[in-house]
């Protein structure tokens, strides 16, 4: 068999699983949980990715979360949360 007919023979295999896979485990959106096209390369749906608002500010420093103004700058109550060896987390939305 010459290479290029192994070439065909691997791409048209993992066409065939990825079918398969998409068959017995469709891919959903993470967050609305509806059905993603095969072309989808994101987790998330274009709708959902429209809809998504940034956190508002201040943020603080450590996690990223909204923080509140009344407390302490160094610290939120989302920071108490976390595990120490944590140093810095960010969440955009």
């Amino acid at each position: 068999m010459g290479r290029d007919a192994l070439t065909r023979v691997r791409v048209r295999a993992r066409s065939t699983v990825t079918a398969l896979a998409d068959l017995l485990l469709p891919r959903v959106c993470v967050v609305c949980t509806a059905l993603l096209p095969a072309q989808e390369p994101e987790l998330v749906c274009g709708r959902c990715w429209l809809a998504a608002q940034e956190l508002p500010r201040p943020r603080c420093a450590r996690c990223g979360h909204p923080a509140d103004v009344r407390r302490a700058a160094s610290t939120c109550r989302w920071c108490e949360l976390l595990p120490p060896y944590v140093r810095s987390a960010r969440s955009a939305f």
